[in-house]
């Protein structure tokens, strides 16, 4: 029963009769149905493929969202670790965005056997520039500071100005609305807090111990995540595939679907999993 009750809090689908499982994983401000162009391609691929929403990401995952637990990525990954024991799934490929990439990165860490490899799309272990040892986060506390500080005054209208910031692709308004309409849904108090989380952790250390075949995707221009941050990640993973896609923005799995659909399948191809 308590098995059930999490696969449902979470909303898990599984997707797919193969024998090779991808699981999906996304950032903040978006949900699960942010993947249905790479869920279609991994399942004509023949993939099984496992998605969710993570706690506080919906109405429905609120239940599950914990403001101590949650307070840091371990939080996220705990839960992952253990929706992942709920459907008996192991030695899967995880696909994380932005966030969603650390999360799972901190569960192939703490879970060993439960992924065989990583792809981390847009993703940074540490948003804060480090002058001390020259890493490029991208942001300053300040800036992070006055950040959550607008989302906490006027969340509406913070939601209405960030979103075509990240998603960028101008000339295409539309995905900048459609990802604004996905902010306003959540509930303000939990995105501030949980911005504040991603922004202010340092994972650093814990991308020096990933011991996983991995791939690092970034778009050439993403507001987010410096380019510089993801050569660091890329370096200090060991990735065994580095690209800079050609896309703009910080969603290109929106924006730029099919170039990161084969990106994917073709690290998934490589791994001798086809």
């Amino acid at each position: 029963m308590a098995s059930a009750a999490l696969i449902d809090d979470f909303a898990a689908q599984v997707q797919g009769g193969g024998e090779r499982t991808v699981v999906l994983g996304h950032g903040f401000g978006t949900d699960q149905s942010v993947w249905q162009p790479q869920r279609q391609a991994l399942l004509a691929a023949g993939y099984r493929v496992v998605s969710y929403d993570a706690a506080g990401a919906t109405e429905h995952s609120l239940r599950r969202y914990q403001a101590e637990r949650h307070g840091s990525l371990f939080g996220f990954a705990e839960d992952l670790i253990a929706l992942m024991q709920a459907l008996e799934i192991r030695a899967a490929h995880y696909v994380g965005h932005s966030a969603g990439g650390m999360v799972g990165l901190l569960a192939a860490n703490g879970e060993p056997g439960l992924f065989r490899s990583l792809s981390l799309l847009g993703s940074s272990a540490c948003y804060l520039d480090d002058p001390a040892s020259g890493y490029v986060g991208g942001f300053s506390r300040e800036a992070v500071g006055a950040l959550i500080g607008a989302m906490r005054n006027d969340y509406a209208a913070w939601a209405n100005g960030f979103a075509p910031l990240v998603v960028a692709n101008p000339d295409r308004p539309h995905l900048a609305l459609g990802f604004s309409a996905c902010l306003l849904a959540l509930r303000p108090d939990i995105a501030a807090d949980v911005l504040e989380t991603i922004f202010l952790a340092d994972h650093r250390q814990d991308a020096r111990r990933v011991v996983l075949p991995t791939q690092v995707l970034q778009t050439g221009h993403d507001p987010a995540v410096p380019l510089a941050a993801a050569q660091w990640l890329a370096q200090t993973v060991a990735a065994r595939d580095f690209q800079v896609l050609e896309a703009e923005g910080h969603f290109p799995h929106i924006s730029a679907p099919d170039r990161v659909s084969d990106a994917l399948l073709g690290f998934l191809q490589a791994q001798g999993d086809a």
